[in-house]
């Protein structure tokens, strides 16, 4: 019997990878063992839905980390040079302005140094190993760990205690965003790297310095779900709204107030258009406000809008605190209904412009503060022209971008009329940032595990 660890750092893990197909083809064979390495808070939980006799669940405790792995943490964080970073560390510059000065000289020092990210990839090594984690890895000795997000505190512990036990470490970058964003340098060689899309390989390779002969390209696999036969007559699925089957939908897809703190001023900007009917044929369309599942917002304010459905049943949560949420079976076949059904969707530089993309949507992402005025590092404008993903993503013109009020209604009502309309653009969104859609992306990942074994 083989023993396959496998981290799960949060909910998205949890459906990325252990709901979209990729631990059931494991388990498909019947040498195979399981360990999930997941937070003490989760360990229950994930234990009530996965455990088995073949599926083990390991939770760890939390700890402080050491002056050593601060100051690498530090490298990591600040030693990768994207747009991404820039504008971060400028956005969350106001009142630690010598840290920010420190932070830039280090970044345009070291930022694109195939020589740096060598050396900290050398000095992670020397990580300690978390007595829990030693003792789990000593104890259970796995054959091989799945480091399902290359970017995090727990898979870096796990993947310290794989290599200081000689057992192979296959990672996986976690989304497209990662490889340019806050989460900094990937530390470590994997045996092979995972990633979706020709997008994210690329940017490991020419901004992390990452070895392509390391890279394996898998596709989403939780898009595998996209494929599927799960879809639902629209008649059915606008019958838990109450709302005429033949109306159009308009969905908006909310990235809470951490990133757009004015989403909701937007949204009923959309809703008063429907009021004085500059949506065109507002009364046969209807408009639908999807929160995230992750971030805060003003539900109470969403539900006193006139012309708005709340769609209030999109994940589930396993504890008070809306980072626990989880996104089971259930919750992800209606999330494909919704897009599947959906005329046009609408939101704020949201990896939801992907998913739509997938069933060829048309999509209009919003760039600007609804009735408020910010700073350009803290409007959501800047997400569009300094953040690595959604510059590559905008530049292939498979969506439309509003900047005003009349430029997003104008964009609805074009989209609404055309939805051919930047068809081209987002087939090269599919084949740039999807790579393959055809239902074997959890296949793939699962036939490289097991060949590592």
């Amino acid at each position: 019997m083989k023993k396959v660890f496998i981290t799960v750092n949060d909910g998205s893990i949890a459906r990325n990878i252990l709901r979209s197909f990729v631990l059931e083809k494991i388990l498909q064979h019947d040498d195979i063992h399981v360990g999930l390495i997941a937070h003490a808070d989760k360990e229950e939980f994930y234990r009530t839905e996965f455990g088995s006799t073949r599926v083990s669940v390991f939770g760890v405790p939390g700890r402080s980390r050491s002056f050593f792995e601060r100051i690498v943490s530090y490298c990591i964080r600040n030693g990768l040079r994207t747009e991404t970073i820039l504008m971060d560390q400028r956005t969350h510059m106001e009142g630690r302005y010598i840290a920010f000065v420190v932070k830039r000289v280090f970044i345009y020092i070291f930022g694109r140094s195939r020589i740096f990210h060598l050396f900290v990839r050398k000095l992670f090594l020397f990580r300690p190993v978390p007595k829990s984690m030693q003792e789990l890895f000593s104890q259970e000795k796995p054959d091989m760990l799945f480091s399902t997000d290359v970017q995090i505190d727990l898979d870096f512990d796990a993947t310290i205690a794989a290599h200081k036990n000689n057992i192979p470490v296959v990672g996986m970058v976690r989304s497209w965003d990662n490889p340019t964003s806050r989460g900094g340098l990937v530390p470590y060689i994997h045996t092979s790297l995972l990633v979706w899309s020709p997008y994210i390989a690329g940017k490991m390779e020419h901004v992390q310095h990452y070895p392509r002969e390391r890279i394996r390209l898998v596709g989403i696999p939780h898009f595998d779900w996209y494929t599927k036969d799960i879809i639902v007559p629209r008649e059915k699925f606008f019958q838990k709204f109450g709302i005429d089957p033949k109306k159009k939908m308009i969905l908006f897809a909310g990235i809470g107030d951490f990133h757009a703190p004015h989403e909701i001023e937007v949204l009923e900007l959309i809703a008063r258009a429907f009021g004085e009917h500059k949506i065109e044929n507002a009364d046969n369309c209807v408009l639908v406000f999807r929160p995230h599942p992750a971030f805060r917002f003003d539900e109470d304010s969403v539900k006193r809008l006139k012309n708005v459905v709340f769609d209030s049943g999109i994940s589930s949560y396993s504890g008070r605190d809306r980072s626990s949420w989880e996104m089971e079976q259930e919750q992800v076949v209606y999330l494909a209904n919704s897009l599947a059904h959906c005329d046009v969707l609408v939101t704020t530089a949201s990896t939801m412009t992907v998913d739509a993309v997938a069933f060829d949507k048309p999509v209009v992402c919003v760039a600007f503060d609804g009735t408020s005025i910010e700073p350009y590092w803290r409007s959501v404008r800047r997400f569009y022209h300094d953040y690595s993903h959604y510059i590559a993503l905008s530049r292939i013109k498979g969506f439309a971008i509003a900047y005003t009020r009349e430029s997003l209604v104008a964009h609805i009502n074009e989209y609404l009329n055309n939805p051919n309309l930047d068809a081209g653009g987002r087939k090269r969104i599919r084949d740039e940032f999807i790579w393959k859609l055809d239902g074997h992306s959890a296949e793939r990942i699962a036939d490289i595990l097991l060949k590592t074994l």
